[in-house]
């Protein structure tokens, strides 16, 4: 599908979506009074297109048939997504649509990457003046629910709470109070066509744990019931594969309960993958081994078998994997049951984060550091998965008082930025002890500068997103162990390898401890320990305007072609 005709059916879908009723034109005395930003495109610039696409060659007829409809599947999720963001995109996107030449092409490709007018990597900044702040609550919510509001109710109407605090509803005001809409519901239109090519798909395919997952996908979108979807979904092993649905709660910013949609198509590497899969054998072992594991009581996440990681090349992604900053790889299912029984997956994008190195790491790394210091695209890689590996440590439960609670529920809207935070920090001391044993011979230096280097390339996404929040918080703790020291006058960042291991055990024991006793107080004064970067760090952020920020994706086999 050519760029221009995609961006025109989702604004189409947008109008319709959910019941919702198309707005009506806007004549010169009822236009809204908005108005581009001057330096916009600087915005767009942050984000560099990057072709992404893999080796179909060893494909079979069948698997590349099923394919496409995959990606046809994941291309509804658009219009769904920019809905849940924000309610508002339809009549943001018909008034940009209205703006001749270049600016309104660039400003309509600017929406597209962000999913709607406001920039994620720019503390939410908009992009259009006259639009009024970015909803905390973005689609999930009405425009002026307080979380004191929704808190009252639900003591007044425990009996609600399911229903009222569920990922998959949308909260809307009835006379007799609030209702939660399910997403089954307010999204039909799109996803029923959703649910038909998936199970055309599985129809196709040969592959007997694709299929199951595709017919549990179906039903899932339909009732809102994902952990049947989820279960089939550790059982898929196909080289063509679809991860669909509402997964993360990064969007919404009032109460963090609400998941957004969003799906990621991808071929897998199988030869990669049996190759990453050796590390995964030693999760428990390295669970048991944890810096200061044995006074917190830890549980293993997942046994081996039950944590398996899948390399693989993405072709296609849409709704929340596709806005703003791209993920390089993920981590599911989230429900925690799943997880108590079944484990989870690590799936790792291998042509992202290359071209995550290759566009954004080495040149910013090439800009801050010292002559002296170099940066290593296999640690790179290697850091991104122990990264997602690191996920599957540490507290399985957290004991609040006598009662084991889920470390989810303790920390709440703590939970993201702290758990990515230690899942950074473990992804380094996992190196650095496989280097221990002898099994993976590493640089010190070259660690250090290239994990350091990662977390300012992840400082720059916005300090609202946890995985910036976590950059942050990861910099100012590694500032304070002395691993990292700034050089104002040369504008470049020295790194100190003998601290590295002691600095890593120090963050990653105090993070492991606020997961274990589920301490929401500590992590939120640790949060605000620091909610920005020091000012050394903030002024070589500010000389790196001409790297890019991320990638923009273009995707040939959705018949997509760079701007």
């Amino acid at each position: 599908m050519h760029p221009n005709r995609s961006l025109s059916l989702i604004s189409m879908a947008l109008l319709l979506a959910g019941g919702c009723s198309a707005p009506p034109p806007e004549s010169a005395e009822t236009a809204p009074p908005f108005e581009l930003v001057k330096d916009f495109e600087r915005g767009l610039d942050d984000f560099v297109p990057v072709v992404l696409e893999a080796d179909l060659a060893s494909l079979d007829e069948t698997d590349r048939k099923v394919l496409d409809l995959l990606v046809s599947a994941a291309e509804t999720i658009e219009a769904i997504y920019r809905l849940q963001t924000d309610r508002a995109n339809p009549r943001y996107r018909q008034w940009l649509e209205s703006i001749p030449g270049r600016p309104g092409r660039r400003a309509l490709e600017y929406f597209a990457l962000q999913a709607g007018v406001y920039q994620r990597q720019r503390g939410w900044q908009s992009f259009v003046l006259g639009v009024p702040p970015r909803p905390p609550g973005a689609g999930f919510y009405p425009l002026d629910l307080s979380e004191e509001e929704i808190r009252a109710f639900l003591e007044e109407h425990p009996d609600r709470e399911a229903e009222l605090i569920s990922q998959t509803t949308v909260i809307r005001r009835t006379d007799d109070g609030l209702e939660g809409v399910p997403y089954s519901r307010i999204y039909q239109q799109e996803l029923a066509p959703a649910a038909a090519r998936l199970r055309e798909a599985a129809r196709l395919t040969t592959r007997d744990g694709l299929r199951l997952y595709l017919v549990r996908l179906a039903e899932a979108i339909e009732n809102d019931r994902w952990q049947q979807a989820d279960m089939a979904w550790m059982d898929v092993d196909s080289p063509v594969a679809l991860t669909l649905g509402p997964f993360e709660v990064y969007d919404d910013l009032l109460l963090g309960y609400k998941a957004a949609y969003e799906a990621f198509v991808t071929v897998t590497d199988k030869a990669a993958t049996e190759r990453m899969a050796r590390l995964s054998q030693r999760l428990d072992a390295f669970n048991a081994s944890l810096p200061g594991a044995a006074a917190l009581d830890l549980e293993a996440l997942g046994t081996a078998e039950r944590s398996p990681v899948l390399v693989a090349d993405l072709v296609f992604s849409a709704g929340q994997a596709r806005a703003g900053i791209q993920p390089g790889a993920f981590n599911l299912p989230h429900d925690d049951l799943v997880r108590q029984l079944r484990g989870s997956r690590r799936v790792i994008l291998r042509n992202v984060i290359e071209a995550k190195y290759e566009h954004t790491l080495l040149p910013l790394a090439r800009q801050v550091l010292g002559e002296e210091f170099s940066v290593d695209r296999r640690i790179f890689t290697d850091l991104v998965l122990l990264h997602e590996l690191a996920h599957g440590l540490g507290p399985g439960r957290a004991r609040v008082g006598e009662q084991p609670v889920l470390v989810s529920e303790a920390l709440l809207e703590t939970l993201a930025p702290i758990e990515e935070a230690k899942a950074d920090a473990l992804g380094v001391w996992w190196l650095l002890e496989l280097d221990r044993l002898g099994e993976r011979q590493v640089d010190p230096t070259t660690v250090a500068a290239t994990w350091l280097s990662g977390l300012l390339r992840t400082a720059r996404f916005s300090r609202t997103t946890a995985q910036a929040r976590a950059a942050m918080l990861n910099l100012g703790l590694a500032g304070e162990a002395g691993l990292l020291v700034a050089d104002p006058a040369r504008r470049r960042l020295v790194v100190r390898p003998a601290r590295l291991r002691p600095a890593i055990e120090g963050i990653a024991r105090q993070l492991l401890l606020i997961e274990a006793t589920g301490d929401r107080q500590a992590a939120r004064l640790l949060l605000e320990r620091y909610p920005r970067l020091p000012g050394e760090l903030a002024l070589m952020l500010a000389d790196l305007e001409q790297v890019p920020v991320d990638l923009r994706p273009i995707y040939p086999i959705a018949g997509e072609a760079p701007p």
